[in-house]
């Protein structure tokens, strides 16, 4: 006999084409109790797919084992009819239901249809809401195959349950990804107002397709509701009073703005016993946390209130808010759709805070919805390309992509607000940013301009006219152009490029002719900030930033303030971080609070790597990957396209310390193309000494044409001497190592970097010829006795690894073969021993 299943097909089975995703750990336990035919309970919320679970799970078994599937669930009225669901069940084998007419108590039936057990696969679906006696009888049975689910726990003495919980995010994407629409910018809000609950992320993702794609608004927060999803998961939102309805709309507006303040304000406008109430009807969850159960519950909450009742929420909400708090700003331009400069200023603020606390995806909405609110076209356009960036980095490339189209740039990249635009491409190097000066770029444009935005936004120079003006001693300036301006726009062009050397070039030049007090002399400043950092030379770095700031500080009309000073804090910022200096923390302070976010994600990374570089030193990895990999987006691409991959080398360091070089690998491919199509010297430099980090014995000849080519940038060429030689004296040739450890540690000496240079130190005493004299046991190797001396100095293992440019697991391997040696069993026995011996 076929598969029975007595249920409507889009409630057992999922839709055609659509894969089960998300539940193989699941499935895999029921596959094991029926295997061991005991019978399973699976349990889960609506939606959660529990019932297309029990029907995959039933199909497959019936077609491991040849066993006929016998199916059901609960119908209107069941409870009123004594055995309906258990009649209903056995109705497709005559010889069963005769059962039934035979016995009347519970016990007699569960023990007379075990005597027919094994024939048959029970599925019986909403065992919470079939009749008692039918639900009695099925949890009677035991040792035969039997197939539950509900939605409500029920009390079983079964040994194997199965709970459906809401799916991973990374499952919920996966599900999306097979749905028509999932590449429409509203996809995020799927995800979000989905919240893992598989039956709302289809519901809501078929509702796609029929949306144009500037549709719903970069701004909103949720997506309307299919009918069948609100009686689904939200049908107490429909039978709510008017005072309860009016509390849950406040719950549903604060919730774009969670935090204590907002609990706090929801307390004074709604009495206990309404919360209380709220909470008993299924629309909040228990607890002072104003909680919905669910974001549907939420988004239908508000569709039934309508457009009115919602903003007066939302002024009630900012009434009771403190005064100041950013979510009175964020609430009142939700409220009043007019511009207001105040309001989008307060917005832009808060976005900062939420990129320092490490919610981009929240920041993204606070600069959309500034944007709307601001008065002018140029703060509007800035602030939705930073818009755009944050969703970006928060992992939703249709949505930052959305925010960049509908911000039309002000003007071309050589009139009214073009240099702004190719500054902002510059810092923050995203593809917006660099689209809109592409779509800005005039035709005819001069040399000088054409060859700017190409340095700037592309990675290529077919015809070599970069190059050209690179080159050439003296190169036809721009029309109107003074000599000075002209070097300040090869200095940035070269700066753009990574040529460091004629960006010292020009920009030395720049600032001798540009007038103190000018924003073309704070633009030379914070240039040569770049190209000291760039070349190594922390103090000359740290005296430009530091004459920058004097600068800026003394004439605020100095134009392009914040862009300069956030070069020069976050500078000074990485200095103090590299150098373990006294004031790190006040410098990071000052630096957290002059980069804006999005607009300065240069300076960001430049910051970010240099606490990657600290991290690693300081027997800290995990968080160095961390800090380090941010320079990527999760797929791969480069936050901004010409400063991550200066990252490339320190990443892949620290990958491959950790093991996780394979993790990291797609990531030095996918940028070879970038790298050749830049000729950079020095990112050729950076990407081949990733490449040898990763490349295991076939490292030598990308540490050799690493180091081919010279060039000024002494701590990165430090860097890849002090691996290339870490890498000749694991494989026995520390002869040849030698030489690369004594550059590299007159570099980080040079640089004023005493966490590598005492690693540098670390390694070429490793590598010196053993020492045959002094009291140091005989059958310690020179590394082993470098690690027992610093583990008897008080360093952990990762503390020692980091010193020693070793892993951790080499650190204790280290340690188990010296304490036999050393005569001792444990690490706090090492001192007296070395002591004894003399040792230090």
């Amino acid at each position: 006999m076929a598969d029975r299943l007595v249920r409507p097909a889009a409630r057992t089975r999922p839709g055609p084409g659509l894969p089960l995703v998300g539940r193989d750990r699941e499935l895999a336990t029921i596959a094991e109790a029926l295997r061991r035919s005991e019978p399973v309970l699976v349990t889960g919320a609506r939606g959660t797919g529990r019932s297309a679970v029990l029907a995959a799970a039933a199909r497959s078994h019936a077609r491991a084992t040849g066993l006929t599937v016998l199916a059901t669930g609960a119908v209107p009225r069941d409870e009123q009819l004594p055995g309906a669901a258990l009649q209903r069940l056995l109705a497709p084998v005559p010889e069963l239901s005769g059962v039934l007419a035979g016995v009347a108590g519970v016990r007699e039936m569960a023990g007379a249809l075990a005597e027919h057990a094994g024939r048959w696969l029970w599925c019986v679906d909403d065992l919470d809401r079939i009749d008692e006696f039918s639900r009695v009888v099925v949890l009677a049975q035991h040792g035969v195959p039997v197939l539950a689910g509900a939605t409500t726990p029920v009390r079983s003495s079964w040994r194997w349950h199965v709970r459906l919980d809401r799916l991973t995010r990374a499952d919920a994407e996966r599900l999306l990804a097979t749905l028509p629409g999932h590449d429409h910018p509203a996809a995020r809000l799927v995800l979000a107002q989905a919240a893992g609950n598989p039956l709302a992320l289809t519901e809501l993702a078929r509702t796609l397709p029929a949306l144009p794609a500037d549709l719903p608004a970069p701004t909103a927060t949720e997506l309307p509701l299919p009918d069948r999803l609100r009686h689904a998961l939200a049908a107490p939102a429909g039978t709510l009073d008017a005072v309860l309805l009016r509390a849950a709309v406040l719950a549903a507006v604060a919730a774009e703005t969670p935090g204590r303040p907002a609990v706090a304000a929801l307390d004074t406008l709604a009495a206990p016993a309404v919360w209380s109430a709220l909470a008993a009807e299924g629309v909040l969850r228990p607890g002072r946390q104003r909680r919905f159960v669910h974001p549907v519950m939420r988004a239908a909450v508000l569709e039934r209130a309508g457009f009115a009742p919602v903003g007066a929420a939302r002024r009630e909400l900012v009434a009771a808010l403190p005064a100041g708090h950013p979510a009175q700003a964020w609430h009142t331009a939700r409220a009043e759709p007019a511009p207001d400069a105040t309001t989008a200023d307060l917005l832009d603020r808060a976005a900062s805070g939420l990129i320092a606390a490490g919610r981009p995806g929240a920041a993204a909405y606070a600069l959309a919805l500034a944007a709307e609110r601001s008065t002018g076209p140029g703060s509007a356009h800035d602030r939705r390309l930073r818009a755009a960036h944050c969703a970006e980095r928060a992992g939703a490339p249709d949505w930052g992509r959305q925010l960049a189209a509908g911000s039309p740039p002000p003007g071309g990249p050589a009139g009214h607000g073009g240099t702004g635009l190719l500054r902002l491409a510059y810092l923050r190097g995203d593809d917006q940013s660099r689209d809109a000066v592409r779509a800005a770029l005039p035709a005819g444009a001069d040399e000088v301009t054409a060859a700017w935005v190409q340095a700037v936004v592309e990675d290529g120079d077919p015809d070599g006219r970069v190059r050209a003006l690179l080159t050439d001693p003296a190169p036809t300036g721009r029309a109107g152009g003074s000599p000075g301006q002209d070097a300040l726009t090869l200095g940035t062009l070269a700066l753009a490029r990574h040529e460091t050397a004629a960006a010292r070039r020009h920009l030395t030049r720049s600032l001798a002719l540009a007038r103190p007090g000018s924003p073309d002399h704070g633009l030379a400043l914070s240039g040569l900030v770049t190209v000291e950092w760039d070349a190594g030379d922390l103090t000359a770095a740290a005296g430009y930033a530091a004459r920058l700031i004097a600068v800026t500080r003394r004439d605020r009309n100095v134009g392009v303030v914040e862009d300069v000073r956030a070069s020069a804090r976050a500078t000074l910022a990485a200095i103090a971080v590299l150098r373990d200096d006294a004031d790190r923390d006040r410098r990071l302070r000052e630096a957290r609070d002059e980069l804006q976010p999005g607009r300065h994600a240069l300076y960001a990374l430049r910051l970010d790597r240099a606490q990657g570089l600290a991290d690693s030193i300081r027997g800290r990895p995990d968080l160095a990957f961390h800090r380090l990999r941010r320079h990527f987006h999760p797929d791969g691409r480069p936050v901004h396209h010409r400063g991550s991959d200066l990252a490339l080398a320190d990443l892949a360091r620290v990958a491959a310390g950790l093991g996780r070089g394979a993790e990291v690998a797609p990531i030095v491919e996918a940028a070879g193309a970038r790298v050749r199509r830049l000729g950079s010297a020095r990112v050729t430099a950076l990407w081949l000494h990733a490449r040898a980090l990763l490349a295991g014995p076939a490292a030598a000849p990308l540490y050799q044409r690493a180091l081919a080519g010279g060039g000024p940038w002494a701590v990165e060429r430090a860097l890849t001497m002090l691996d290339y030689a870490q890498w000749l004296r694991r494989g026995q040739r520390p002869a040849e190592s030698r030489p690369l450890l004594t550059a590299a540690r007159a570099g980080f000496t040079s640089a004023g970097l005493g966490g590598w240079r005492e690693r540098a130190q670390a390694e070429l005493d490793a590598a010196d010829p053993p020492r045959r004299t002094g009291p140091v046991p005989d059958g310690l190797t020179p590394q082993q006795r470098q690690v027992v001396t610093l583990a008897a100095q008080g360093l952990t293992n990762p503390q020692i690894a980091a010193r020693l440019g070793l892993s951790a697991r080499t650190v204790g391997t280290h340690l188990s073969r010296a304490y036999p040696v050393l005569g001792v069993t444990r690490r706090s026995q090492l001192p007296a021993v070395l002591d004894t011996g003399g040792t230090s």
